[in-house]
């Protein structure tokens, strides 16, 4: 904003700030883009960011954000991650995805297969809020290759839930063999990699759908944030994860982004 407007003081107050000169060089450290909005400078250019997934508003994206979520996708050998406001909003975003047909917009699926062993809070998103929608939940030794290959063939689940370390007993997942099983049935797996982290296994590597994390945990590492992130092994359900998270709004906020990248 210019001096020689005839604008009121009260405007200028509150306006000032926004047209500042933009900076030339590219930061070395990450900023926090403490922004709802973003300015553009048409409506037409508006448009075009809404089309082609530019930054527009907060919950369809920010800078910060966007830095975590490159560094997990990085990590994790994927294509891409979004990230979300916490471990199980993340988890309930890649199982919807996981759950929605190639091709599809949303989710179309009727049967879960999951660990016996696993987080507490995931069996009762499996049992009662998943259940209430008429989607069923088995749950199954995934130590067991010969029950989860008996379970898979008696109900073709759609979407198959894990924990390769499970949460508490640390159980683990043959995952190799058990990506098999899965690509054989079509079905999609969802990998919870909150306690080995991708310092001990990239599930997308090994054939795994989608690699979920609670970012609270490990990857953030210091107590201070709640958080969490999917990363995927293709465009498509990484593109389904995006959608859920706009429509479900539970995105991670770039203060929090900053202390997890």
């Amino acid at each position: 904003m210019t001096n020689d407007t005839n604008w009121s003081l009260t405007t200028r107050l509150v306006h000032e700030g926004e047209r500042g000169a933009r900076i030339a060089g590219t930061p070395t450290s990450m900023p926090i883009y403490a922004t709802a909005t973003y300015l553009h400078p048409s409506a037409a250019e508006l448009d075009q960011a809404f089309t082609d997934g530019g930054l527009v508003y907060g919950r369809y994206g920010n800078p910060t954000v966007n830095g975590f979520e490159v560094a997990v996708a990085l990590l994790e050998g994927g294509v891409g991650a979004v990230a979300f406001g916490s471990g199980m909003a993340a988890l309930h975003a890649a199982i919807l995805a996981a759950g929605t047909p190639r091709g599809a917009t949303q989710p179309s699926f009727r049967h879960v297969l999951a660990a016996r062993d696993m987080y507490g809070t995931t069996r009762t998103l499996l049992n009662d809020f998943f259940g209430a929608q008429g989607i069923t939940t088995d749950f199954v030794d995934m130590g067991d290759l010969e029950a989860v290959k008996q379970s898979i063939a008696a109900r073709r689940p759609d979407v198959v839930v894990v924990e390769p370390i499970s949460n508490p007993l640390l159980k683990l997942v043959d995952l190799p063999a058990l990506t098999e099983l899965c690509r054989a049935a079509g079905a999609r797996l969802v990998v919870d990699n909150t306690l080995p982290t991708p310092l001990m296994l990239r599930p997308l590597l090994q054939g795994a759908d989608f690699a979920v994390h609670s970012a609270t945990k490990y990857l953030g590492g210091h107590g201070d944030v709640i958080g969490g992130v999917v990363a995927a092994r293709s465009r498509l359900p990484l593109d389904n994860l995006r959608t859920y998270s706009k429509l479900l709004g539970a995105v991670l906020g770039p203060f929090d982004a900053r202390l997890l990248a």
